[in-house]
């Protein structure tokens, strides 16, 4: 497919980047047929830009303006409300979105973008594409007439770190939709150990509360900077600065120069040294400086509005910490 639509040189790269087989460990080879294989890191744009040439034909096809979004810092989802569609906003969000393979269109092109995808090999999936009713999804997010209904959801409570990271999620998910779970909240609570930090910090560091709330904490005497403690992962570190070491590498790991390099060039490596993947994550405590504590930024936090947090300040912290 790729051979037919492609210009000659972008495709000519491809197949240069491209694994085109894979060795098992007994030293045989599989040939590979598609052009992106796992851990390709081509494939997600390649995507996209397939992805977007196909909705943009089918779009001046059926007579309607591909509208490119310019992007929305306010926004946490690209389903729009039929009142959304006679506002300011649909053209800062446009009426398409391609990301990989997710893929949002207008409800008058849909049928044709399926057909579409279907002639050019793709495989799109009945269940979780959804064109009738007023339930959508993109993206890992569920949206309901135009509201993110996405749930909470707990895999285990086996560490402290996972009743942290709940609690975190919860209190985020309470203050977007008006709900107060004082119970629940309240068992989680008496489960581990009241770990102030700030609302901006890592799920799992501790307990997410406004400075208020925090309780007595130290000041650095030099930038009045509020010292606090959180969790942080333990990281094991493999050193590439010690070649005779290299030739050791420990079990379950092998010599691999070629992702030594990307890991260089992502930032990966520091000091001369590379952190190890582990199965089973340790944290330990550290020291941390804060200059802003209470600082909220919209457009990467899960908190989605000003009211929101409000009410995350009100009642999904103040309540939940039995602070009433």
């Amino acid at each position: 497919m790729l051979r037919d639509v492609l210009p000659r040189l972008p495709l000519a790269w491809l197949c240069m980047a491209r694994s085109e087989v894979t060795t098992l460990p007994d030293g045989s080879e599989v040939p590979l047929h598609m052009v992106s294989s796992m851990g390709n890191a081509f494939t997600f744009p390649l995507q996209t830009i397939l992805f977007s040439c196909i909705v943009v034909g089918c779009y001046r096809a059926l007579g309607i303006r591909p509208k490119f979004g310019r992007g929305d810092p306010n926004s946490k989802g690209w389903y729009l409300t039929p009142k959304d569609r006679n506002s300011e906003r649909f053209d800062t969000l446009g009426n398409f979105s391609v990301f990989g393979d997710d893929i949002i269109v207008c409800r008058e092109a849909y049928d044709l973008v399926i057909r579409m995808l279907k002639y050019f090999g793709f495989q799109p999936n009945p269940e979780k594409s959804f064109a009738d009713g007023p339930f959508r999804e993109s993206c890992g997010q569920d949206y309901w007439s135009g509201y993110n209904v996405r749930g909470i959801y707990c895999q285990s409570l086996d560490s402290k770190h996972d009743t942290y990271s709940l609690i975190n999620r919860l209190n985020d998910w309470a203050a977007n939709h008006g709900v107060v779970l004082n119970h629940t909240m309240s068992w989680l609570f008496r489960q581990v150990r009241f770990i102030p930090v700030p609302p901006w910090e890592s799920d799992v560091s501790g307990i997410k509360v406004p400075l208020d709330f925090a309780g007595p904490l130290r000041r650095d005497r030099h930038t009045k900077s509020i010292i606090y403690l959180r969790y942080v992962p333990r990281q094991k570190e493999l050193s590439l600065l010690n070649v005779d070491a290299l030739a050791r590498i420990p079990r379950g790991f092998y010599h691999n120069p070629p992702g030594i390099l990307l890991s260089a060039v992502g930032g990966y490596v520091r000091n001369g040294s590379i952190v190890e993947r582990q199965r089973q994550v340790r944290y330990t405590r550290r020291i941390s400086i804060s200059p802003c504590w209470d600082w909220w930024d919209p457009t990467h936090s899960r908190i989605l509005t000003s009211e929101g947090w409000r009410r995350w300040v009100t009642s999904s912290v103040w309540l939940h910490l039995g602070k009433t």
